[in-house]
């Protein structure tokens, strides 16, 4: 359930198998990719009848959800609006007051992450947040990555 790079012999495996079908002219480099970890910190304004730890539990589920491994490909960018569209149409929840993304890297609380450093703030634009190319991203521990506030 998280990324983790591919040891050699593995890629060594892939490579050797694809050999068989590619065309005299083709080369094939089966390479790793950068992963980019991220959180996601917002604030919500809970309707006066909603009980706000059960709405904050819906929407942490409801981000997990969009954040899911198997959501991303190598390349594809954050798009913000989902993140958004995920918490706003979470029953209980009256209105989005403040979400914001962070990278997360190294050694954080006794959890591991990827070594790789971006801001994402400052790459978000238009809505979306693009890394580099070849980098894919990851929200490695929903649990603790997903910091929600609700009024």
């Amino acid at each position: 359930g998280q990324l983790i790079i591919s040891p050699d012999a593995l890629k060594r495996n892939l490579s050797t198998y694809l050999n068989e079908f590619r065309l005299v002219s083709y080369a094939i480099d089966v390479l790793d990719s950068t992963v980019i970890n991220y959180g996601i910190e917002y604030s919500i304004v809970v309707t006066p009848d909603a009980n706000k730890a059960s709405v904050l539990a819906a929407c942490n589920s409801a981000i997990q959800s969009v954040a899911s491994i198997d959501q991303y490909q190598i390349d594809q960018p954050l798009i913000e609006a989902d993140f958004i569209n995920a918490i706003i149409n979470t029953n209980g929840v009256l209105s989005l007051q403040k979400m914001q993304f962070f990278n997360l890297s190294g050694t954080s609380g006794g959890r591991s992450y990827s070594s790789y450093s971006f801001d994402l703030t400052a790459n978000l634009f238009k809505g979306m947040i693009v890394g580099p190319s070849g980098t894919i991203f990851e929200m490695r521990f929903p649990g603790s990555d997903i910091v929600g506030r609700a009024e």
